[in-house]
């Protein structure tokens, strides 16, 4: 099971070559053990930098979080577009190249969704999760949106929106969906769309589409445009067909 995920990674990072997904250079078997070499991001992961700045009390600056929240939602379009959703979107998982430039990783559960069909399986990580997961319900890519809305609440407040005392109480208090809105330090445009990503209806929740057609992320795109410049990537046409795994390795 663990060599099928790993392969399957490796099919969905070969499959992209934009500047805001880590990109894949290579995989190999050396002593039965599976080696991916992927691009390599010199500054660490958001988790530890909200972390350090946590520690130190410096929030982090609005348009510090624009550029970054930008940068994963064109990442995520990359990957919806293809029909892949990402499953485990957190800080951890968003990996920083350059003090401006972030790309999502680890793409090792995502999975790939046909047109309009849905998934059950429950994976991920607690306190990203959405309410449908935690429900088993059917679930498409309006519960990479819902992980999107923690990220960016994490960023505004360095803490999270849902906190339990154990995964069922996490799990009440997500489907509730009652959380209490970032400090009014940051704009009324990030903190509107905070409220919106955490619907607890997926219907309600928007998509990556319906964000990209906000005026105030239309107005921001220019960060974004910037960046590539400096990182230039062109999506592949179409998903990598399946890799097979040999019997004998």
């Amino acid at each position: 099971k663990e060599i099928e995920d790993s392969v399957n990674e490796i099919r969905i990072m070969a499959s992209f070559t934009s500047p805001f997904i880590i990109r894949f250079y290579e995989a190999f078997i050396e002593n039965k053990k599976l080696g991916i070499v992927t691009e390599y991001a010199r500054l660490g992961d958001l988790a530890h930098l909200i972390e350090r700045r946590k520690k130190q009390g410096k929030p982090l600056k609005e348009d510090v979080i624009w550029c970054y929240f930008l940068q994963i939602l064109k990442g995520l379009e990359n990957l919806h577009s293809k029909g892949v959703i990402h499953r485990d979107l957190k800080s951890a998982n968003i990996l920083i190249s350059a003090p401006d430039i972030v790309k999502i990783g680890d793409l090792g559960i995502s999975t790939i969704l046909e047109t309009k069909q849905l998934t059950r399986t429950q994976i991920g990580t607690p306190l990203y999760l959405a309410p449908e997961i935690w429900k088993r319900r059917p679930y498409n890519h309006k519960c990479d949106m819902w992980s999107l809305g923690i990220l960016l609440y994490e960023m505004m407040t360095f803490s999270y929106p849902f906190i339990g005392s154990d995964a069922q109480d996490l799990a009440n208090r997500v489907c509730l969906g009652k959380f209490i809105l970032p400090s009014r330090r940051y704009s009324n445009d990030l903190i509107t769309i905070v409220r919106r990503l955490l619907q607890v209806n997926p219907l309600l929740r928007p998509s990556v589409k319906d964000l990209l057609n906000l005026q105030c992320v239309q107005q921001k795109m220019a960060i974004v445009d910037a960046l590539i410049e400096k990182d230039i990537g062109v999506p592949n046409e179409k998903l990598l067909s399946t890799i097979r795994v040999p019997g004998n390795l």
